[in-house]
């Protein structure tokens, strides 16, 4: 068996569906010694100049790279470099294997996927992080009603993968109503991991406010306006936000906040500022519920920290919580923000939301560990 995974990123590079892939062949190649496991990637390598790369466990997870487009960094050109990258991995990986497991990046991969997996004859899994088209109209690039985007999301339906893998079981709800319910699905989150709890560092021994803690992405799906509005509506003196966003929307914050004197920024925040923050900021606009989950609210709860989440009830990341955090709806009124303010500084409160975020994170690997069995299960069977 030949098991191919694809995606535009790949370790180092941090980006989190690069980790995610990462960790997926790590699993795969350790349940099934007898299959071939290679990923097939526009991003770097996982060591300098290496091909094969040993994972740490039996055996070794191959690498092929397919240079990508050199042009196009923003709007349209980024766009058109993506599509051109994505029939490329296409092509490449349905050329070597018999299954193919692809992520959603680079932006319709899964359209490029649908028709080479079908002329080839190949197996495919789609693993979605992002839904595309979908993600251009919550993004606000095209209306709903946009002629091309009924086009690649009818050609979506009609070339739709053989099992799909979701996030969360409200994105795989959403992604059956939008393409069908006919064939396998699963659940297998992503951004979870196994830590041991680090020694405070220095500056929390002395610091009596509560902590809140933003790291990685603020890109489309995330709103800088809303996570400024909780910086701007809580006390200097009773809160102190650690921030090390990137991003589209990262500047913006920068700008807005520059002066505030309860935050800190930084490049990135390490992990034992990440395990003192009292809890993590995860945020999802209006639009993007089931389209993006973000990993940051599981990451959080994989250091037992509760998340105070700015967004949809509905969302997937705000189910996975339950208890373990305080929900802003959004679009956030003043009164939801300072509710949520007092809730997180109470002691009781912050106290009961940490212990259901590790009760969080031990649900949430059960389900993983599911998703990963009925996952094997489905690449034995077509083995067979």
């Amino acid at each position: 068996m030949r098991i191919a995974l694809v995606n535009r990123f790949c370790p180092p590079d941090p980006a989190p569906t690069g980790l995610a892939m990462a960790e997926l062949a790590a699993d795969l190649a350790a349940a099934l010694p007898e299959a071939e496991v290679r990923i097939f990637t526009t991003g770097g390598s996982y060591r300098k100049g290496g091909e094969v790369v040993p994972t740490g466990i039996d055996g070794c997870v191959g690498v092929t790279r397919v240079p990508p487009v050199g042009f196009g960094a923003r709007g349209v050109g980024r766009l058109v470099a993506s599509l051109i990258d994505g029939r490329r991995l296409a092509a490449r990986a349905t050329a070597w294997a018999d299954t193919v497991i692809s992520l959603t990046d680079p932006p319709l991969q899964g359209f490029w996927m649908g028709r080479a997996t079908r002329r080839r004859r190949v197996r495919w899994a789609e693993w979605t992080m992002d839904l595309y088209p979908q993600a251009f109209v919550a993004a606000g690039l095209a209306g709903a009603g946009n002629p091309i985007v009924g086009a690649l999301a009818g050609a979506q339906r009609r070339r739709a993968p053989d099992l799909d893998i979701c996030l969360g079981p409200a994105q795989l709800d959403h992604v059956r109503r939008e393409r069908g319910s006919g064939r396998a699905g699963l659940v297998l989150p992503t951004g979870l991991f196994d830590s041991e709890p680090l020694d405070p560092p220095e500056w929390r021994r002395n610091e009596s406010r509560t902590v809140l803690a933003y790291a990685g992405n603020l890109g489309e799906a995330h709103s800088a306006d809303s996570v400024a509005r909780l910086v701007e509506r809580a006390s200097p003196e009773r809160f102190l936000f650690l921030f090390a966003p990137h991003g589209s929307r990262a500047n913006a914050l920068r700008h807005r906040l520059d002066g505030a004197p309860h935050v800190l920024w930084s490049e990135r925040l390490d992990a034992a500022a990440l395990d003192h923050a009292d809890a993590h900021i995860v945020s999802l606009r209006p639009g993007w519920e089931h389209v993006c989950v973000p990993s940051k609210a599981l990451s959080a709860f994989s250091r037992g920290r509760p998340v105070l989440f700015l967004g949809s009830a509905d969302s997937d990341s705000w189910r996975f919580a339950r208890g373990a955090g305080w929900l802003v709806p959004e679009p956030p009124s003043d009164a939801a923000i300072d509710a949520a303010l007092e809730a997180v500084a109470d002691p009781a409160g912050l106290a009961a939301a940490t212990e259901a975020a590790v009760a969080a994170h031990a649900r949430l690997a059960g389900i993983r560990a599911e998703g990963l069995s009925r996952l094997l299960e489905w690449l034995r069977a077509g083995r067979a």
